[in-house]
């Protein structure tokens, strides 16, 4: 079996029983997402204690993570606070690959550290004449398209 076919398995599985807890439970969370970040889970676990699997598979359902995680955000966040989705998403995709990889190189780290440092320094200067456009063309950027 591969593991395109495990996923394509497991993950309508996951998702049935979490939609059936999700009906015995009081908790709000996605079946979907949930039942994707399990399989990547059980994945990135195999993968670990060095069971053959798909790097790649992993990456693409960590991906999908990702986005789902930027969508939630993007909903529970005030939008002046939607200036830091380019840090998030690329630390969100930095952490997933640091997962999958097992290294965490420093420049990477460092690189991270400066756009949260600019997104912050937009953040606190948004209203200031100069910036108040560009910051409010970040906030729009997902909007207008």
């Amino acid at each position: 079996m591969t593991y395109l076919t495990l996923v394509l398995i497991s993950v309508p599985i996951f998702f049935s029983i979490i939609l059936l807890l999700r009906s015995f439970f009081s908790f709000q969370i996605c079946a979907l997402c949930s039942a994707t970040a399990v399989t990547w889970l059980a994945l990135l676990v195999m993968h670990y204690y060095e069971y053959t699997s798909d790097p790649i598979l992993i990456g693409m359902l960590l991906g999908g993570s990702v986005v789902g995680s930027m969508y939630l955000l993007e909903e529970k966040v005030p939008e002046q606070y939607h200036v830091f989705r380019l840090p998030f998403l690329l630390s969100f995709i930095s952490f997933g690959y640091w997962l999958l990889d097992g290294i965490v190189p420093w420049l990477s780290i460092l690189i991270l550290l400066i756009i949260w440092l600019i997104a912050s320094v937009l953040f606190i200067w948004r209203n200031t004449i100069l910036l108040k456009p560009f910051v409010q063309e970040i906030i729009n950027c997902c909007k207008n398209w």
